[in-house]
């Protein structure tokens, strides 16, 4: 039986909607270049919400009983197995990851499928590249997580900030912001994820002590001898107040930029990543932390944490997620400032004697973050895997965004769909 080219396993959820919502824009757009089907537990869900998404893309001639739904589970490993098998990529929108990603990656890579999720679960991410990087390499596979607004857009600017930089780039720091004119929305299923991902943090400084010798060897040593400091709290030079991103771009970054030496020779960039945060969110935030803090480590706790997303995090997580109104009343930009020496240094790990004397700041910007811009990173993740596959790095494995995608078009991709790419200044 011939494969689909895409499945989207998980199209009836929130996230999934939106994924299937750019199908439609891109083949209205360019055409059937692709097959595609959906996947997961529910027919009559997965039904209705073919028709949901149809109707979010404003298309109105598609047939949308003539998409084939395919039924797995999560629970059912056979189940995932017959589902990969049907693909040549395999989307997945099902998280928390940590709770059902493996099983799925475990399948794709006994059925020889390529993987695409939206991951951004430090542990899940660095786990999945700790025990699969391998056994993807010798089947020529690609396992690519974390190809949603965590952490494409930002990782992918890295590469492209450091292309477009004249000499040596050596740090980076990014400040994200954005405008949600009717207020910042998300989906429970990522505080969900955040209180998980919290609770085992212990488990992370473990795996990376593993993980780092064995996928990138000495260069995991490697340290610019002009480190850029974390701040708890950046003011920038028009008076906007930052804090740290807690999010997983930071850590993406640190392997892409690992990965980028073993693979092509290039001197691995320092990254600190920010957002953006008005002074009264600085103290709601504060006060949320206390409590998530004191309440994380217990069970009882985590369960008020699952149970009331809305109380604790002052209405940012809500069962259901936000409207659609909400959604597309928002927007973001990332700002990327990097420094490095304005010559090309050839030995990419020399520590030249002098400062770095050269700036660049691009900028990325797109539609609301979490769902938008989500769903387009992921799909033309996903065509760029299945239209330039020749031009990622290696035979395969377990692969952060930035390094699979830098040498192929998918900033070119992405400018020509709603998420631009863009230089600032040089100098």
């Amino acid at each position: 039986m011939e494969r689909f080219s895409l499945v989207v396993f998980g199209s009836s959820g929130y996230t999934g909607i939106y994924v299937v919502e750019e199908i439609f824009r891109y083949l209205f757009k360019y055409g059937p270049k692709f097959t595609w089907a959906v996947a997961g537990r529910n027919e009559t869900k997965l039904r209705a919400s073919l028709s949901t998404s149809l109707d979010y893309s404003g298309i109105r001639d598609y047939d949308v009983n003539s998409i084939e739904v395919i039924q797995a589970d999560t629970s059912d490993y056979e189940s995932l197995v017959k589902m990969a098998k049907r693909a040549k990529i395999l989307v997945s929108c099902v998280g928390p990851y940590r709770s059902f990603g493996e099983p799925v990656v475990k399948a794709c890579i006994e059925s020889k499928t390529d993987y695409i999720d939206f991951c951004g679960e430090p542990q899940f991410l660095e786990e999945i590249q700790l025990r699969y990087y391998d056994i993807a390499r010798e089947r020529n596979l690609y396992i690519l997580p974390s190809c949603g607004f965590d952490s494409l857009p930002c990782d992918v600017g890295v590469e492209f900030t450091k292309s477009k930089f004249p000499g040596t780039l050596d740090t980076v720091e990014t400040f994200l912001s954005g405008s949600f004119k009717k207020g910042l929305k998300a989906n429970s299923a990522t505080w969900d994820c955040i209180i998980e991902g919290f609770h085992h943090s212990h488990e992370l400084r473990p795996l990376r002590r593993k993980l780092f010798p064995e996928v990138f060897g000495n260069i995991r040593q490697f340290k610019t001898r002009y480190p850029i400091a974390r701040k708890f709290l950046y003011r920038d030079g028009d008076g906007k107040l930052y804090i740290p991103f807690l999010g997983s771009d930071r850590s993406v970054v640190k392997r892409s930029q690992l990965h980028s030496y073993n693979f092509f020779k290039e001197r691995p960039v320092q990254m600190e990543a920010y957002t953006y945060m008005p002074l009264k969110a600085v103290f709601q935030a504060l006060i949320s932390v206390a409590l998530f803090m004191i309440l994380v480590p217990f069970k009882f706790g985590r369960k008020l944490l699952h149970d009331y997303p809305r109380f604790f995090t002052w209405g940012l997580f809500l069962r259901g997620g936000p409207s659609r109104e909400e959604v597309l009343s928002s927007s973001f930009e990332i700002i990327l400032k990097g420094r490095g020496w304005k010559e090309k240094i050839a030995d990419p790990l020399e520590q030249p004697t002098r400062p770095p004397d050269g700036e660049i700041v691009t900028r990325i910007t797109g539609p609301n973050p979490g769902y938008p811009t989500a769903a387009i990173s992921a799909l033309f993740a996903g065509v760029t895997l299945l239209e330039e596959r020749d031009k990622l790095p290696g035979s395969g494995g377990v692969l952060t965004p930035g390094v699979a995608f830098a040498k192929t078009s998918i900033v070119d991709r992405l400018n020509e769909n709603g998420i631009k790419f863009e230089v600032i200044s040089v100098s």
